[in-house]
This record gives C-alpha cells, structure tokens and sequence, in this order.
C-alpha cells in the first residue's frame, strides 16, 4: 500500500507505463471509469455543437461524439498512433501528438472536451491551457476528480492515479472564470458506479470564441 502511495516508486511507475498501452487503459476504464462516458454524453444532451476538440484524447473513445471534423490532443505516441490505426478509413477524424497546453491548433471547434485531464496539470498550465482553449472553442466541457476524504477505497484509488492535482471543485471552476471570456453554462457531479471515483462536470462558454 505505502509503494502505490509514493508516485515515485518503481511499482507506480510500472503501472503508469502499462496504462500507457491503449488495450490496458481501455480494460481499467471498464473496471474503475464505467459510467463516465455515459455522465459525459447527458451532461452534453442539448449542446448544439458539430466539431470536436478533444484534449488529452487517450486511446479516442470519445471520436463518436463529433458530428463533424474531431481533433484528438494527446502527450502519448502510443495512444496517438493507435488513434491513427483505428480511424485510418475516416477523414474527418484527425489525431495530434503535442503538449496540449502549448500547441497551436489551427481552426475553431464548436466544443472542446477536457476530460480527466485537468487534475494531471498545474495551476500555471491550467492557465495556458484555457487562454488558447478560449480563442479555438466555443464551448468547453470538462469532467474531472474532486477529492472524497472521508472514503479510504477512494482515497486510495486517488493515490494510484497519474495526476498530482486533484482540486475542489470549487477551485476548478475558479481557475477556468479567471480567464476574462469564460462564462459558466452548467455544472454538476457524479459518482462513477462503483462510487470509488466522484466527479465535477462543467460546461463553459467562450464569448471569444463566439465573436
């Protein structure tokens, strides 16, 4: 238990190497991220968007939501390249490798989704992140962790996790309202079904974007 706790050690990086293979990832979310997608598309019922920036895409499982051209972002080659094999016979469906808090994308998208990425990056990169965020979307959607102190299961399960920052929700909101053009549409919460995992859901606008 004390190994999974420090980040460093070698079994935790074992475990975050082995995540990094698309088939891995995918078999975890079945066990410890069901539901989320299904939190994802209600909270987004009603949205009228076509294009899809999709920040921090993973192995692409969430490609199906665009209803026109889809942008996936991600740090992982692997992820990236396994994108790339999957949706090789679809044109509309493009896949970048790139730090997604400095890369210049080209365009604009009707809604970008951050999903389970924003506990993986610092205040500062938050920051970045949003300012370009703020010219290339409209709308921004994020999912992501909020503590649960009082369940030691989710505390542990915390620990495992890649990101370093995991924030209140309170604090999340107030990290994306700084940036001038953003305004709050909608926000909400969810346990994932095997109440490990609790998470905050929001929906923002860009009046930028929409200029």
């Amino acid at each position: 238990v004390l190994a999974f706790m420090d980040k460093s050690s070698r079994l935790h990086r074992y475990v975050f190497e082995a995540l990094e293979r698309s088939w891995v990832y995918n078999l975890n979310q079945v066990f410890l991220g069901a539901g989320k997608k299904r939190h994802v598309t209600g909270f987004l019922r009603g949205l009228e968007y076509q294009s899809l920036l999709d920040i921090g895409c993973g192995p692409g499982e969430y490609a199906e939501l665009a209803h026109g051209p889809y942008l996936g972002i991600d740090t992982s080659e692997s992820f990236i390249r396994s994108c790339r094999e999957r949706f090789a016979q679809d044109p509309t469906k493009v896949f970048m490798h790139a730090d997604a808090t400095t890369v210049q994308v080209p365009g604009r998208y009707d809604l970008a989704l951050l999903n389970s990425v924003m506990h993986h990056l610092t205040d500062e990169e938050v920051t970045r992140l949003v300012a370009w965020v703020a010219r290339s979307a409209r709308y921004l959607f994020i999912l992501d962790l909020y503590p649960v102190r009082w369940n030691p299961l989710s505390r542990w399960f915390y620990a495992m996790d890649r990101g370093h920052y995991v924030r209140e929700v309170a604090t999340q909101k107030a990290l994306i309202l700084q940036h001038p053009a953003m305004r709050l549409v909608k926000e909400g919460s969810a346990w994932s079904p095997n109440c490990v995992y609790r998470h905050s859901l929001f929906i923002f606008e860009s009046t930028a974007a929409a200029n």
